[in-house]
């Protein structure tokens, strides 16, 4: 009995020994291994993202991610512009990766002499308000600002005509000029007469000019008393914006004339040289106070004539818009015609 007791025992014991020997048990080194290999996983494959409380998407810590100023982790823009879904995504994406700085330098704001606010504007030192507004929408001129001139016939033979004043139906007043018959050439113009006028102030046009030689686009002031026979400033003044009449030199005419137009005639201007200034649109202006004139092109002062040099007109003018042939401005090119000028908008101010 004794015997089998122990020979049993035996048995337990090999049992144990050999179970011990199959198995595959972790070791310390092991776990360490597996985490490290598990660490290195993760590092090597994107986190998913996730949504924030705000509602935005946090985005994956990846080289190369975009981050919300529209670089990627290495630095690269990226400037997605056929593809706009792509685009808002990423300007509402937050990423976890610090954005690397654009070296892109911002364009250094320009000082604007004006600043407009609901219909007022400041302009050297005077606060100014809107009296006068069109911007030529739709396909009619209104009529309760503008009178197409009369079909009178002017310089070198050549006519106003009515057939020659349109909107284009996209936001423009269009002056054509175009040949009538034999030497004669016909022309669109258009005032505010008996419609809206104004002494003093601050008036303004937007205008893209023509591009062929021989006839030449105006914003001018007219009064209706400048043939009364009275002299000085209280008789009118007109009072010629911009006359574009150098084509190929890419000059303007500023001017006034007064008391009359007869053998008391008086006037006085200059032409400008304006870069670029029959390539797209400029804004013409002028300032008119009791002591000046002041003649503006796209903001910029380019004459003045003061009470020094000339009377400054004391009565109410009306706004014309014309375009006429002649030969002061060159000889037309008939292949190039009809062509003319394009006026935007027309805006008038007065001080407070």
């Amino acid at each position: 009995m004794k015997k089998l007791l122990i020979a049993l025992s035996l048995l337990l014991a090999m049992a144990f020994v050999f179970t011990s020997c199959t198995g595959t048990p972790t070791t310390d080194a092991d776990a360490t291994t597996k985490a490290t290999t598990t660490a290195g996983q993760a590092t090597t494959q994107p986190t998913a993202a996730t949504t924030l409380e705000d509602g935005t998407t946090e985005a994956p810590t990846t080289e190369g991610a975009t981050t919300e100023d529209g670089t990627t982790a290495a630095g690269t823009i990226n400037k997605n512009d056929n593809n706009p879904t792509t685009a808002s995504t990423i300007s509402t994406a937050k990423s976890t990766t610090k954005p690397v700085a654009s070296t892109t330098k911002k364009p250094t704001p320009t000082k604007k002499t004006i600043t407009t606010q609901a219909g007022v504007i400041y302009f050297n030192n005077t606060r100014y308000r809107q009296t006068f507004y069109d911007d030529f929408e739709g396909t009619t001129l209104d009529r309760s600002k503008w009178e197409i001139c009369p079909e009178w016939t002017r310089h070198n033979g050549n006519v106003w005509r009515k057939d020659m004043v349109s909107l284009d139906g996209k936001g423009n007043l269009v002056l054509s000029c175009a040949k009538l018959q034999g030497s004669v050439y016909k022309s669109g113009a258009v005032r505010s007469r008996d419609r809206f006028e104004q002494t003093y102030g601050y008036f303004e046009a937007r205008c893209e000019l023509q591009k062929s030689p021989g006839f030449w686009g105006a914003f001018w002031l007219m009064p209706n008393s400048i043939d009364n026979g009275v002299k000085g400033g209280s008789d009118g003044t007109e009072i010629d914006i911009f006359e574009s009449a150098y084509l190929s030199s890419e000059r303007i005419n500023h001017a006034i004339h007064w008391d009359g137009y007869g053998s008391d005639h008086k006037s006085i201007g200059t032409n400008v040289h304006v870069p670029g200034v029959h390539t797209g649109y400029h804004t013409f202006a002028l300032e008119w106070t009791k002591d000046a004139y002041r003649f503006y092109v796209d903001g910029k002062k380019t004459h003045e004539i003061t009470s020094a040099q000339a009377d400054i007109c004391e009565v109410p003018t009306y706004l014309k818009l014309t375009v006429e042939a002649g030969t002061w401005a060159g000889q037309c090119d008939d292949s190039k015609l009809p062509d003319g000028i394009k006026v935007d908008w027309v805006k008038v101010y007065k001080k407070f």
